[in-house]
């Protein structure tokens, strides 16, 4: 393995870092919760790495880690925090524009011991661990995992992809509620119209037969005299007509006595006469 390696004698760097560090280049993957990022790992320890991005993410974000080894053709995945973020110098040869400094908060110990007890033998000074270290680790887990790398790389691309769908079927829900309420607060204000409409409907219907009234109540003003005038008149009439019958029935009264008394003087005549005529 060509991979160069921190020296492990230098006291300085020992005297400023916890675990030795590994100055390597491998093709590295940072998932956080917007999405994947790729760069690459330019150095690592047991207790973290070094990634150079394109991006600036946010310190103290949690993301899961992906580090494709070539010379092995394998993948070590972990979960780490991101505790600093440096802008780096752009030259000729950088291609990226930040530096991330990364801490494992998980990592499995088969994955640990891979690359702390095979890749880089010269740490094995500084990993406790509780059972012998195996010689034949790298070279069974090489020809054992070679063939889960594709699955691994898949679930690597499906994560953001996944993220992507639910992000999407979650808005789409989202707007399809908020399409509902919208229909319903329309359906609302629709009836409501119609109310107003109905009772705008009855008001001018209330308000034409309340001008019929008026016009009725102003012509019966209008008529108020000339039916009193009239009425006058009639009563007059009808006190002339009285008047006429009384007289009438007077004069119907003294033709009857007058009638009597002729019938009476006529018998008188009559009588006179039989009585001449008997005489004769």
């Amino acid at each position: 393995m060509s991979t160069p390696l921190a020296d492990p004698t230098d006291r300085r760097t020992e005297s400023r870092r916890e675990h030795t560090r590994a100055v390597i280049e491998w093709p590295a993957t940072v998932i956080t919760s917007t999405g994947s990022y790729q760069g690459k790992a330019a150095n690592i320890s047991r207790g973290g790495a070094l990634i150079y991005l394109s991006e600036e993410l946010t310190i103290g974000e949690h993301v899961r880690l992906a580090f494709e080894i070539p010379d092995y053709q394998d993948v070590i995945v972990a979960k780490g925090e991101i505790l600093r973020i440096f802008v780096l110098k752009r030259g000729d040869e950088q291609e990226f524009s930040h530096g991330a400094a990364l801490q494992f908060t998980e990592i499995s110990d088969e994955n640990l011991r891979y690359f702390t007890g095979d890749i880089a033998p010269e740490w094995k000074a500084d990993y406790k661990d509780t059972g012998p270290i195996r010689t034949d680790i790298a070279s069974k887990k090489v020809s054992g995992s070679t063939s889960y790398l594709p699955w691994i790389l898949v679930i690597i691309l499906l994560i953001p992809l996944c993220y992507f769908v639910y992000e999407t079927t979650q808005r789409k829900q989202d707007d399809e509620n908020l399409v509902s309420a919208v229909e319903r607060k329309l359906l609302i204000i629709e009836e409501q119209i119609h109310s107003l409409q109905n009772s705008l409907d009855l008001l001018t219907s209330l308000e034409g037969q309340l001008n019929d009234l008026q016009l009725e109540v102003s012509n019966i003003t209008n008529r108020l005299p000339t039916a009193i005038s009239i009425e006058r008149i009639r009563q007059q009439i009808n006190d002339q007509n009285n008047e006429i019958e009384r007289i009438t029935q007077k004069i119907q009264n003294i033709n009857e006595s007058n009638l009597n008394n002729s019938e009476k003087d006529q018998q008188k005549i009559e009588e006179q006469q039989y009585y001449v005529v008997q005489k004769g």
